[in-house]
């Protein structure tokens, strides 16, 4: 019974973090970001980003995850050449390794 309540507790626990990584995901807009640390994260200005964005947005398939981090993802992935490195630890994106994955494909 004890070993039943413990993964109840592990499994709510897991819930709770992916919910509240969702949250500051759905919060975050890299583009309120200065521009110097913009540059820095994603390298590009944030009127080239905007530019890509508008070319490519139409060929993201939609899903809850909006296509500005999707975009930031994936430059900031190719720049680093790794998740962790990069994307795993950037705070303005919060997107699992799984996503990110299926980000780089679709962009």
């Amino acid at each position: 019974m004890s070993s039943v309540l413990l993964l109840l507790l592990i499994m709510e626990e897991e819930r709770l973090e992916k919910l509240k990584r969702r949250v500051l995901r759905d919060h975050n807009n890299p583009l309120e970001l200065p521009e110097p640390v913009f540059v820095a994260h994603y390298r590009l200005n944030k009127e080239a980003f905007v530019m890509v964005l508008n070319t490519i947005e139409r060929y993201i398939p939609p899903t809850s995850i909006s296509s500005i981090l999707k975009l930031c993802a994936v430059p900031r992935f190719l720049a680093e050449g790794s998740y962790q490195r990069s994307v795993g630890n950037d705070m303005n994106i919060s997107l699992g390794r799984s996503i990110v994955s299926e980000t780089l494909t679709q962009i």
